[in-house]
């Protein structure tokens, strides 16, 4: 799984990114589909908010 390219996560996010996601292995919760999940809500949340114009031009 990759967390970001180097030159724009520190170390140390890197590690707390990680941290997190071995946490939620640890739960039974693939940090993959959790984070295709969150993607997808935000990304429907976006585009409900987008007026009939807005849809008509893309």
């Amino acid at each position: 799984m990759g967390l970001s390219a180097t030159h724009t996560v520190s170390l140390l996010e890197a590690r707390e990114e990680a941290r997190n996601c071995r946490k939620l292995l640890r739960e039974k919760i693939n940090p993959l589909q959790k984070r295709q999940k969150t993607f997808i809500q935000e990304k429907m949340e976006r585009d409900s908010q987008k007026t009939f114009a807005e849809c008509a031009h893309q």
